[in-house]
């Protein structure tokens, strides 16, 4: 009965360590929480859950995500204000 703990130990250990490497490999961890991160990052920090921002003229040019918040949307200053 030792012995056959021992090898399934052993099994499960090997596994365990196969199914770790193909994780970290792979980077499967940090792509699965990497975009809600950065939306919670964004909503903290900016007030938006954008990742980009247009501006409001007709050249819709990129923002900073600060210009993105809801509240600052109408006071903010058009990108092409011709």
């Amino acid at each position: 009965m030792a012995i056959e703990t021992v090898l399934l130990l052993s099994v499960l250990v090997t596994g365990f360590m196969l199914f770790t490497n193909l994780i970290k490999q792979k980077q499967l961890l940090p792509k699965l929480f990497s975009t809600p991160i950065t939306s919670l990052k964004n909503m903290a920090g900016y007030g938006t859950w954008q990742e980009t921002c247009q501006g409001l003229g007709s050249s819709k040019s990129p923002q900073r995500l600060s210009n993105c918040h809801p509240n600052s949307i109408t006071r903010a200053l058009s990108s092409d204000p011709n």
